[in-house]
């Protein structure tokens, strides 16, 4: 569906749609989320497995409406059905115009259920691509992974002991051929999702971080065709929005405002992020904050900005990605209410237009790999609103280093017309790195650019 759509264009439903239609595609979107979190939290509590199978059964339900409801929809209005077809495999040409230079490497893994196999191409007439077997299998692999994001998630001091293995074992075998290389594009697959590649270690001890910006790509077609639709695009001038510290609502409020994930407090240092680019960009930039930070809002104004920045609690939901969300302020009554959390399935029905979307919240990254269309989840629904390039988060981050991680992103951004977006996060990550209180990877390692990242925006 991701190549379908990045060839072909989104089809508008919004705009075809009755308002009585779009009143029950919310209520619908709505229960399915609502389902997907009830299930969510029993398999994360001791339970009967009774209710277990019933929420199970309840969440099928629920998927199963919203399908019968988005083909009753087609059938209404079958000018919405898009010419679906298969897209060729990327050129020479193309590969070779995706590692432009000596200082450009690509990095591309493939996992199979014996192995895991890492492709790495650089510049050369013709381009010079090796291929690479790991040596250890796809389980060890994950525990190593697995080990090594714990170890950073929790700030644990003693992270170095799982990073050096995980380095050893992902990146040693074809860490000569990055040598000398500024500029990464890394094409994940599987349990590699969940791996920061930008936080591995080089043999010298050094974070790949401090010698190469890095940008992940769904698949390399992905990319392609988002390039593409990028060079026919028109260059406009640099604008922003920025949603930050939404008034939440009654039973997500409480506790520490230290992580901004769900149940959490109000933000005040995403009150200051938002704030901050207002101050940054100027006359260009809109900010919304608390309970002028809407979902409506959002729905209504982020389309007509070159970059939008969403700074608020990010939910990820594992039972169902694509109710995964963003809390905002919720807004309206009646058929046009919006509950607040602005899902993924939402976020791809939008004509966003963006250059840039930044969610500034936790876990944003993160959801279910498919075959060839990366992580099923937010990301991938604002590729799908047409979104080229996204900074969203691996893990559950800290409020207040976000707000200094975040600052120093815009600031390169804002200082250069040519910055690119990869460049610019390396940059900010790389200035705390060297502080004492950022230096754990914890603080500047958690954030991702995913899409077209080394192009400097239009």
């Amino acid at each position: 569906m991701l190549i379908d759509v990045l060839r072909h264009g989104r089809a508008d439903v919004n705009r075809v749609m009755t308002q009585a239609e779009r009143a029950e595609e919310r209520r619908l979107n709505t229960a399915t989320a609502e389902a997907a979190q009830r299930l969510q939290r029993l398999r994360t509590r001791p339970g009967d497995a009774g209710s277990l199978a019933e929420a199970e059964r309840g969440l099928r339900e629920a998927r199963t409406r919203g399908e019968s409801f988005r083909t009753k929809i087609y059938t209404a209005h079958p000018e919405l059905k898009g010419q679906r077809s298969e897209a060729p495999a990327v050129g020479g040409g193309e590969l070779a115009a995706m590692v432009p230079d000596e200082g450009t490497a690509l990095v591309e893994f493939s996992v199979t259920p014996e192995a895991i196999f890492v492709f790495v191409v650089t510049a050369g007439d013709p381009l010079i691509t090796t291929v690479h077997r790991l040596a250890q299998s796809p389980e060890a692999l994950q525990r190593l992974a697995g080990d090594f994001v714990a170890a950073l998630a929790r700030r644990d001091l003693g992270f170095r002991t799982p990073g050096r293995a995980v380095s050893r074992a992902m990146l040693a075998p074809f860490e000569a051929r990055l040598r000398g290389r500024t500029r990464l594009v890394v094409v994940p697959d599987g349990l590699v999702w969940n791996l920061p590649f930008q936080a591995l270690m080089l043999s010298d001890g050094r974070f790949v971080v401090q010698q190469s910006s890095v940008t992940y790509a769904m698949s390399l077609t992905a990319l392609r065709e988002q390039r593409a639709r990028a060079d026919r695009q028109d260059v406009r001038p640099r604008s922003v929005a920025a949603f930050g510290d939404p008034q939440l609502t009654r039973g997500t409020a409480g506790g520490s405002s230290a992580i901004r994930a769900d149940g959490l407090a109000p933000l005040p240092a995403a009150a200051r992020e938002v704030r901050a680019l207002g101050r940054l960009y100027g006359a260009a930039s809109r900010v919304w904050v608390g309970a002028e930070a809407t979902e409506g809002r959002f729905k209504q104004e982020a389309g007509g900005y070159a970059i939008v920045h969403v700074a608020t609690h990010g939910i990820l939901n594992d039972a169902d990605p694509m109710s995964s969300h963003v809390l905002l302020t919720p807004s309206g009554e009646g058929v046009t209410a919006e509950d607040g959390r602005l899902q993924a399935r939402e976020l791809m029905t939008l004509g966003l237009d963006a250059d840039l979307v930044v969610l500034s919240g936790c876990e944003t990254a993160k959801g279910r790999a498919g075959q060839g269309e990366g992580v099923i989840g937010l990301t991938w629904a604002l590729f799908i609103a047409g979104v080229p390039t996204t900074v969203v988060s691996q893990w559950q981050v800290e409020s207040e280093s976000t707000e200094r991680l975040m600052a120093g992103l815009h600031r390169r951004l804002a200082a250069s017309g040519s910055a690119m977006p990869a460049e610019a996060l390396r940059s900010s990550a790389v200035s705390m790195l060297a502080s004492e209180q950022y230096r754990h990877p914890f603080y500047w390692a958690g954030f991702i650019v995913v899409g077209d990242g080394l192009r400097p925006l239009r």
